[in-house]
């Protein structure tokens, strides 16, 4: 009698980190396309909801003039995406923009709505931060020099010179990318969960 109680308790544990194991790898599975925000940019949204960057880098040097192509290949090879330059907010009548900002927080609004994917590059002291957004119906950006890592040497976040603004279209294609899919994770949780059960099984049922 003893003997079978501490057999049902040991398979009960075992039934236990079983089901755990199995949901720890399902919940793996559906989680592979979460990110954390971006700071430093964030997008308004035709509906009037913010979105933050999907992706974003940071680079010495100017974004626009004599390093414009090499900017535009930093984006393709960072995001992926080929650009076009479509202007900058110290251009006449602010280029793409309906205002321009010196401050190191401010928000900058687009002339017209644009659909991403699009680059929004802010430039601050000697280098530039760069915001991928793929979202439709862009009007506009909040942006945070300081959250962006484009800083004086105290740390504190420097005055805009310029934005700058690059669309684009769809990716080029790139190599395929074998990832598992849940129920191959759910088929290996389930043998692995019946090589255990099976051990124990017989480690109990031999005679005492």
């Amino acid at each position: 009698m003893h003997q079978a109680a501490i057999s049902m308790c040991a398979s009960g544990k075992i039934y236990r980190i079983v089901i755990l194991v199995g949901v720890s790898v399902v919940w793996c599975s559906l989680d592979r396309t979460a990110h954390a925000s971006i700071l430093g940019a964030t997008a308004e949204l035709g509906n009037g909801t913010f979105v933050a960057a999907t992706a974003s880098f940071l680079a010495d040097g100017n974004d626009a003039g004599a390093f414009l192509d090499q900017t535009i290949a930093h984006i393709q090879a960072e995001f992926g995406y080929d650009m076009s330059f479509v202007g900058k907010t110290d251009d006449l009548g602010f280029g793409p923009f309906a205002n321009d900002s010196s401050a190191s927080v401010g928000y900058l609004a687009l002339d017209s709505p644009t659909d991403g994917p699009l680059v929004l590059t802010l430039k601050a002291g000697p280098r530039y931060a760069a915001f991928l957004f793929v979202e439709p119906d862009i009007v506009g950006f909040q942006f945070n020099t300081e959250e962006a890592g484009l800083t004086n040497p105290q740390g504190k976040g420097q005055g805009l010179s310029h934005a700058s603004l690059f669309v684009g279209d769809t990716p080029p294609p790139r190599p395929p990318t074998t990832v598992p899919e849940p129920s191959s994770f759910l088929l290996l949780g389930g043998l692995l969960g019946s090589v255990v059960l099976g051990r124990v099984r017989r480690r109990f049922s031999r005679p005492a």
